[in-house]
Formats: C-alpha cells, structure tokens, sequence
C-alpha cells in the first residue's frame, strides 16, 4: 500500500475510535450520526481506491472532450499544434499534451 493509503487509514482508526467513544457516553443513538461516520469511512475508503488503482497506461487524453464549446468563447473550441505539443483549453485551465502529428500541422489551429 501507499504511503497516502496508509496515512488515511490510520485517520480511519482513529475517527472511528473516537466515535466509538463518543457514541458509548450516549444513552440513544442517533441513526444520522452512525450514517454520517458511515458516510465518512466510505468516502475515505474509496480515496484509497482511487489511490491504490492503477491508470490505464494506454489511456489516451481526448483534446477534443477538453475544449470549451461556447458562443460567446469561440477562441475556446479548438486545438494548437506547437514544438510537439497539442493544446487546448477549457478558459479555465490550459492542457498540453506531447501526441505526434504530421509536419504541416505545425502552428496550425484545428477547429
């Protein structure tokens, strides 16, 4: 396991054990507080999932997916081909990914 992993299962442990002892010093157990510590536990354990799954390593990043489709941001819906590189992005956030294409399409925007 990985470091990260290990760390939030620790966190885990010791959420649960605190409230574990918080719910003993209560005569009547709330059913949304225990659905809340579920809630928790869940979400922590599927960050170790994320974590510990390995990403397709033929996974391919889609340009095209990326880029905004917006009237009003026309700028937006393409992508550049630059030193090796294509880019686009989203106005938000800008992606270069290295991908191989032909010689002509150096400097060339796709639309």
């Amino acid at each position: 396991m990985k470091t990260e992993s290990n760390k939030i299962l620790e966190n885990i442990g010791a959420f649960l054990s605190v409230q574990k002892n918080a719910l003993a010093n209560t005569a009547i157990c709330n059913t949304s507080d225990v659905l809340d510590i579920i809630h928790t536990v869940r979400e922590s354990l599927e960050r170790i999932a994320r974590i510990e799954t390995p990403a397709a390593s033929r996974a391919k990043f889609n340009l095209w997916s990326y880029v905004d489709k917006n009237e009003y941001r026309p700028a937006m819906e393409c992508i550049y081909c630059d030193n090796g590189y294509k880019i686009a992005s989203d106005s938000h956030i800008l992606v270069a990914v290295k991908e191989s294409y032909s010689p002509e399409d150096e400097n060339r925007i796709y639309f």
